[in-house]
């Protein structure tokens, strides 16, 4: 059966991969900010623990350059009506690292319409 509120939780956390991927491999450290709401708590880069968006940009353009390009592979995306978990494998550094990360997306609005995918 067709669910279009869960469907929308789908595509949204699609849209937010395919932005983080581009954000940290064009090394874009505000445009990969701007995918967090302002009072998210993040998994921090350096030093590994969660902490307000103000303080992930302190470190975070160190920690993409020297990570290298990463490339995700197929997500593992669980919907409810709270939002998402999405597992996804991850290679950094042209496939020398792999690992997966798991992203956990709260729903912030009523997400009645898709949100338009990047270029």
């Amino acid at each position: 059966m067709y669910n279009k509120p869960l469907h929308h939780l789908r595509t949204h956390s699609s849209c937010f991969l395919s932005k983080f991927e581009e954000t940290w491999n064009s090394l874009d450290v505000q445009g990969r900010l701007d995918l967090w709401h302002d009072d998210a708590k993040i998994m921090g880069d350096i030093p590994r623990r969660i902490v307000p968006k103000e303080e992930l940009k302190k470190d975070l353009g160190s920690g993409m350059v020297e990570a290298g390009t990463i490339d995700f592979g197929t997500p593992k995306i669980d919907v409810s009506g709270k939002g998402a978990n999405v597992k996804i494998l991850v290679h950094e550094d042209d496939g020398n690292k792999i690992h997966w990360v798991t992203f956990s997306l709260a729903k912030e609005n009523n997400l009645t319409q898709p949100i338009q995918l990047p270029n």
